[in-house]
């Protein structure tokens, strides 16, 4: 993840978004990596997604609480 997500931007902390929010997020990012040659196959996104949700919303049983992160 670090080495593809961050040829395009700089990493967001899986707190900062919900659940929602990710598997809203992660297929459009995936989509356009792949539109400029990052070649991300749907194996890694879902490998992608997991380690977002798990180490975000859903760490702690799903209590984990969003943060969120101003730039």
């Amino acid at each position: 993840m670090k080495k593809k997500c961050s040829a395009c931007h700089e990493l967001k902390h899986p707190a900062s978004e919900s659940e929602r929010g990710w598997k809203h997020h992660v297929p459009e990012m995936v989509e356009k990596a792949n539109r400029e040659g990052q070649k991300i196959n749907a194996e890694q996104e879902q490998l992608i997604l997991q380690y977002l949700l798990t180490m975000g919303p859903l760490a702690n049983g799903g209590k984990a609480k969003v943060r969120r992160v101003k730039f």
